[in-house]
Parts: structure tokens; C-alpha cells; sequence
């Protein structure tokens, strides 16, 4: 129990606290990302939108800077890439139309899009593990 801890170094205790919160947000951002991911991988990303969760400041600042390293990566895909996302989850169109504009087949532009989603996910994860060793 906390109340029977005798606290010698307040600094100490401080750094303890703060890695236990700072552990307990990147839990949060990857069970959140995992979610994300696998719904979009599911069909239903962003179509119709989601009204963003009012949360804390904290957790405001969580989800922008998640949107920005998604962005981030996503801006070192190549074209079709950004296309297939573009065209799913934000114009929210059904793959046969991805495919005609992507001039492909509803299977490939939907093969396309998992493999997408599946990089997506690793280069996040890549990049998250680079940032927890640091």
C-alpha cells in the first residue's frame, strides 16, 4: 500500500511515477492503433466518420501526434498505396470503385489495401519500438 511507503527520494519516486504513466499511455496508443487498424482492415475505418472521443488534453495530444506519424509513414508509400487509403477511408467508396480508378480488379484493390494496412501497421510498430528504446 502506498500510505505504508516511506519515500526517500522524492526525485526518485517522481521518474517511478512518470514511467509508469508514460508506459501506461503507449499501452493505451497501441491497444488504440491495434483497434484502428483492424477495423480498417474490417471495412470500416472512417466511413461514416466517428466523432472523436473527448478525452483529456493528454489523450487530444496522444491522437494527433498518432495522426501525424500515420501521415508520416503513410507520405513514404508510393502512390497506389496512398490512393487505395485516400479512396477507402476518407471518400469511403466500395473496392469495385477503387479498383476502376486504381485500374484493377475489386480483388486486387482490395488485396492492395490489406497489404497497405498491414505495412502501415508495421512501420508504426517499427517506429514506436524506436521511440520506447530512446
Amino acid at each position: 500500500r502506498f500510505d505504508q511507503v516511506e519515500v526517500q527520494d522524492e526525485g526518485a519516486f517522481l521518474r517511478w511515477a512518470t514511467a509508469i504513466a508514460r508506459n501506461g499511455i503507449r499501452d493505451d496508443l497501441r491497444k488504440q492503433r491495434e483497434v484502428a487498424l483492424e477495423s480498417m482492415a474490417a471495412g470500416s475505418g472512417l466511413c461514416p466518420p466517428e466523432p472523436l472521443a473527448v478525452g483529456t488534453p493528454v489523450e487530444a495530444v496522444a491522437r494527433a501526434e498518432q495522426a501525424t506519424r500515420m501521415v508520416d509513414v503513410l507520405a513514404e508509400f508510393d502512390e497506389d498505396q496512398q490512393r487505395v487509403i485516400e479512396l477507402r477511408h476518407f471518400e469511403c467508396l466500395p473496392f469495385a470503385e477503387i479498383g476502376s480508378r486504381l485500374n484493377r480488379s475489386e480483388n486486387a484493390a482490395q488485396l492492395l489495401h490489406t497489404r497497405t494496412l498491414l505495412a502501415l501497421k508495421k512501420a508504426l510498430d517499427k517506429q514506436s519500438g524506436s521511440q520506447d528504446g530512446s
